[in-house]
């Protein structure tokens, strides 16, 4: 009907520009039923991924801290959320660092002894190295805390020196892949992981210990002087 009516006209600027707000008009209609679609898409999407972040959430702490599930998914999630496993003098302590020491040991003991079996005496020894663990996560999260205190840093520059040392205890040279391959072989940790365990922690708690003995001799000065004066220790 539109094409015998732009015959029946004179083709003019005016009548295209009429049969053109024509169409626009129309295509209007179409408009915003289609944008409320996509409005409603996103919320429904959003609301959704909400929903999955929170199941999610849920079901990790469970795992986490009820379960004491230290399997890789876990452990995963640790490594990229700033969970805490337990808190030292106000210090918080990485879930991160606490699993990453226990799950060294196992991986050391199941290299020498191979699988461990499911009986109470493996229970009874994992829920040792848990405790052993847990310990050097707190005595690692309390010479962070000091650290931060005292003003201590590592550099990456001195983690990576201290690896080079390691990779050539024996004398010769081995690769930074090799080596690489000998704690995920030995350790179940990857490089980065070994060197946040057994690098920089240690590091920190030797730097530590350090500052704190430089100031034994004055603290003991300070404790006898006010002794001698009578005060209070408290």
């Amino acid at each position: 009907m539109l094409g015998k009516k732009m015959k029946s006209e004179q083709i003019t600027s005016e009548n295209i520009h009429k049969h053109r707000k024509a169409i626009l008009k129309n295509g209007r209609k179409f408009k915003f039923p289609v944008q409320y679609l996509q409005h409603r898409v996103i919320i429904n999407t959003i609301i959704i991924g909400v929903l999955v972040l929170a199941v999610i959430s849920g079901v990790s702490y469970w795992q986490l801290y009820h379960m004491h599930n230290t399997g890789d998914v876990l452990y995963g999630i640790t490594r990229i959320l700033p969970l805490n496993a337990a808190r030292i003098d106000g210090h918080p302590v990485r879930f991160s660092d606490y699993l990453a020491s226990y799950r060294s040991s196992v991986a050391v003991i199941e290299r020498q002894e191979g699988e461990l079996p499911n009986t109470p005496e493996t229970a009874a020894r994992l829920m040792e190295l848990r405790r052993e663990a847990m310990d050097t996560a707190l005595e690692n999260a309390f010479a962070l805390g000091l650290a931060r205190e005292l003003g201590i840093s590592i550099s990456r520059e001195e983690i990576e020196e201290q690896l080079v040392r390691q990779r050539n205890t024996t004398g010769a040279e081995v690769s930074e892949a090799s080596f690489g391959k000998i704690i995920r072989d030995n350790f179940n940790l990857s490089l980065a992981e070994y060197k946040r365990l057994f690098i920089e922690l240690p590091l920190y708690r030797s730097r530590v210990a350090v500052e704190i003995d430089e100031h034994a001799p004055g603290l003991l000065l300070d404790v006898a002087r006010l002794r001698g004066e009578g005060k209070s220790m408290r």
